[in-house]
């Protein structure tokens, strides 16, 4: 037998052994389908957005030593990671690449992964055919956003926590799942949640017994020096270890009432097919409402899955509903990955059911039925990413024009802050908090910026409007655009301060 054909038989001997049935091919073209539309928006998007901005100026910070403000509401992971790549010359480009684009395809992975462990092949499979072309997820992975590497260090906390601990007692898999845990906090604070669900989990389910385990002392001392770095940088920056817990309060205390609005985010998330297979995954969860005393009992351990699922959706509902009490579609994406398996679990109710009568056109039929729904979600996502492709496009071309007017020690005046000094890698500050004309005068004669730029991007103070018409020995309009081609509606104007 040649070389050549000895390759081959390996090949279809890897194949044979990996793709054993149509599931593993349902997940894999759900998972090239999903690198595909992803590489396609990867670049779409010609400007970022204020969080966006926060990320990027934080890397801008750290790598070139730029004056920022640094949030400490966001997560630390991110910007570090950017700031490595700022430093190393890479750019942008990069940051989109390795810390959006891979983290978002890992999710992909673990979803079936963590579906497969948790059910079957068929629901992970599905979740995952859902999840790639989810409009949601396609949507934010063109941003520059720390959502999917939360998500990615999420999923592989549950997925370390399903398979060394629940399946089997793995003190390494364990200690991968603290490392994760802490790794998924880091990114987002907001991934404390996981460890709740969790913790809750095995109350239900070993009582207070879980607290002898080694092994999860174990993973609580990884997660805990993983941590250490990020706590004591708080102490010194912020003059707290939970830092990032300031200001939720008072953002709490400000909501009239609790956020009801998030329910229908499921429906949104799924649009009307895939809600129908919501739906009938949440009747085949009969077995385990009705169970749910025996599995308290710890005497019924295969409802276990459909009690993690649960746990999580009602938990990570709830803390949006009664503690954030507000949102947005992002921040809900830790609860797709559930919403989805219980997509899958619908679906695959009905092939079970109905497999005696015609398997292989049943199983087309219902596949065509899915594809149809996640063919309406691409198009939600498309229609939603080529609309925002260009905002805040004139914020970005005026901050360029601002660095190539400037020197790197100026100092430039703008509302919309973080992008400002990351595209322009200037000094940026804000003046949304000066009172009125005088005051500003006066912060002018301290901070003496070069430029000052006022657009339709970000709410800015009236009396900004009456300052640049009545005081023209202060400031000249230097630059300027526009949405119109006869220049009548500007979006944003730069000005040149004479101080």
């Amino acid at each position: 037998m040649s070389t050549e054909q000895q390759e081959k038989q390996k090949v279809k001997h890897w194949i044979k052994e990996h793709i054993q049935d149509r599931w593993d091919i349902v997940f894999i073209i759900a998972l090239l389908i999903g690198i595909g539309i992803r590489l396609y928006y990867l670049n779409i998007n010609t400007a970022v957005w204020w969080d966006e901005g926060e990320y990027l100026a934080t890397a801008s910070h750290w790598a070139f030593n730029i004056p920022y403000g640094v949030n400490y509401h966001r997560g630390i992971l991110f910007p570090f990671l950017g700031a490595i790549f700022l430093k190393l010359r890479l750019g942008e480009a990069a940051i989109r690449f390795f810390l959006v684009f891979l983290p978002s395809i890992g999710s992909l992975i673990l979803t079936y992964f963590l579906g497969k462990k948790m059910y079957n092949k068929a629901v992970g499979s599905i979740a995952t055919l859902i999840m790639s072309t989810s409009w949601v997820n396609l949507f934010w992975t063109a941003r520059v956003a720390t959502d999917f590497l939360g998500l990615f260090f999420g999923l592989a906390t549950f997925y370390y926590f399903w398979t060394g601990y629940v399946e089997q007692k793995d003190t390494k898999k364990l200690i991968f799942m603290g490392i994760a845990a802490a790794l998924g906090f880091l990114t987002r604070p907001a991934n404390l949640l996981i460890p709740v669900i969790l913790g809750i989990f095995l109350l239900i389910t070993e009582h207070f017994k879980f607290l002898k385990e080694k092994r999860l002392w174990y993973m609580g001392i990884a997660a805990i020096i993983t941590s250490l770095p990020y706590l004591i940088w708080n102490i010194i920056s912020f003059g707290s270890p939970i830092a990032f817990t300031q200001g939720y309060d008072a953002g709490i205390v400000s909501q009239s009432s609790f956020a009801w609005q998030n329910l229908p985010w499921i429906y949104q998330y799924l649009g009307t097919i895939g809600f129908v297979f919501f739906i009938i995954g949440l009747i085949t969860l009969a077995n385990f409402f009705l169970g749910l005393d025996l599995i308290i009992k710890k005497k019924e351990h295969k409802l276990n899955a459909d009690l993690l699922t649960v746990l999580s959706i009602v938990l990570i509902l709830a803390f949006f509903i009664f503690y954030i009490r507000s949102t947005e579609d992002r921040w809900l994406l830790p609860l797709s990955p559930f919403i989805f398996l219980l997509v899958g679990k619908g679906a695959n109710a009905i092939l079970e059911q109905v497999k005696k009568i015609k398997p292989i056109l049943i199983f087309a039929g219902i596949m065509g039925i899915l594809v149809i729904g996640i063919y309406m979600n691409a198009q939600t996502a498309d229609t939603l990413i080529q609309n925002k492709k260009d905002s805040y496009l004139q914020v970005k071309l005026g901050a360029e024009w601002m660095k190539a007017n400037s020197n790197p020690g100026d100092t430039l005046l703008s509302i919309s802050t973080p992008q400002t000094l990351y595209y322009s890698q200037r000094t940026v500050l804000s003046y949304s908090e000066i009172k009125d004309q005088q005051e500003f005068i006066t912060f002018l004669q301290k901070t003496k910026p070069k430029y000052l730029t006022i657009s339709i991007f970000e709410p800015h103070p009236q009396w900004i409007y009456q300052f640049v018409a009545n005081r023209t020995d202060l400031v000249t309009p230097i630059q300027g655009y526009f949405m119109d081609q006869a220049q009548t509606k500007p979006m944003l104007i730069v000005y040149k301060i004479n101080t």
